[in-house]
């Protein structure tokens, strides 16, 4: 049994274990950042979304961040940079959960944007 709340949750979990399972290395770190991005748009609705909402979205975007930290090859010639920013990201977000800063999150979103465009025009 999945223990979710609700059918759509259960489908949900079996659509992104299937991603997971039929991806490869990149395939994962797109996902991530697609899940990453996705949830920080969730929490950043205008008008602000429900706390549970903003919450659960805040904690999908801290997963997704930090999966895309572990993933890092400490030994790439980016690898020291990557961990950093994804650091750094994964502490904003945290602060987040407590006191919601918008702009904060808004600049997040943004640079992980460009970077998973940059990472999709090198092939990466």
């Amino acid at each position: 049994m999945l223990g979710l709340a609700n059918p759509q949750q259960a489908y949900r979990k079996v659509e992104l274990d299937a991603l997971v399972l039929g991806s490869s290395g990149i395939g994962l770190v797109d996902l991530c950042f697609e899940r990453a991005l996705s949830a920080l748009g969730r929490a950043l609705i205008p008008g602000g979304a429900s706390f549970t909402n903003r919450s659960r979205a805040l904690s999908d975007a801290l997963l997704a961040l930090t999966a895309l930290r572990q993933g890092v090859d400490e030994t790439a010639p980016l690898g020291a940079t990557l961990i950093k920013f994804y650091s750094t990201a994964i502490d904003a977000v945290s602060a987040a959960i407590l006191r919601f800063d918008p702009a904060s999150l808004t600049a997040l979103k943004t640079d992980l944007a460009d970077i998973h465009a940059a990472l999709k025009a090198s092939g990466g």
